[in-house]
């Protein structure tokens, strides 16, 4: 089926009426599984990473779906229903991890992942990709489902290890739990913020995470 005519489907499927726009497809050098969904006037463009030519329709409708509840998120006509495309496509993303091949190994955040990984989760969790990243001081770490990589402040190369333990700690439990819901994802559950809190000292480690940002925001190099 091509890919335009997906689309539409997906969309009908998603909010039970035919869409006025026009939909064009186009695969190239976005890594791993991304995707992205740009709106212009009456034409809806998808651009995707060539990981997607081959995935099943099924799946690549769930994409699609994901992608129109993300751009009109708020829009008061078009309320979207869960479909078991949407159901398929998260069960894909969730075990995207399982097939992701490990690429990038910082010494140092490999060092806190075997800390973290044997302190709270009895050694139980394959690495992940470990990668600092730009110099961030509001996202400070994250962890990406479609490449299986945590991603970490570059202001926290020289941080002591509590800190970057607590930061990895927060993104491997992204990794475990996953996400829940269909329509609406939900990450930081009430599950998710009970078990974060299992951090040894964890409002006292918040609050010293805090006080180090701010002082390396305030002697960063403008």
């Amino acid at each position: 089926m091509v890919d335009e005519e997906l689309a539409k489907e997906s969309f009908e499927e998603l909010y039970g009426v035919k869409p006025r726009y026009r939909f064009y497809v186009e695969y190239g050098r976005l890594k791993e599984y991304n995707a992205q969904i740009i709106k212009y006037y009456s034409n809806i463009k998808f651009k995707m990473s060539r990981r997607w030519m081959n995935v099943s329709p099924m799946i690549k409708k769930g994409l699609f779906e994901s992608l129109f509840i993300r751009l009109f998120r708020r829009s008061k006509y078009l309320k979207p229903k869960k479909t078991m495309s949407l159901e398929l496509y998260n069960s894909f993303i969730k075990n995207l991890d399982l097939s992701s091949k490990v690429k990038k190994l910082d010494p140092k955040l490999l060092e806190s992942f075997r800390r973290v990984n044997d302190v709270y989760f009895n050694n139980s969790l394959d690495c992940p990709n470990l990668r600092f990243g730009r110099e961030a001081y509001y996202k400070l770490a994250s962890y990406n489902f479609h490449n299986d990589t945590v991603t970490v402040s570059s202001i926290f190369k020289n941080a002591p290890e509590e800190l970057l333990d607590l930061l990895m700690y927060h993104e491997l439990l992204h990794k475990k739990l996953k996400f829940s819901g269909t329509i609406s994802k939900r990450f930081h559950t009430k599950k998710f913020r009970d078990l974060e809190r299992q951090f040894k000292d964890y409002n006292n480690a918040e609050k010293r995470l805090n006080i180090y940002v701010r002082r390396m925001f305030k002697n960063r190099k403008l």
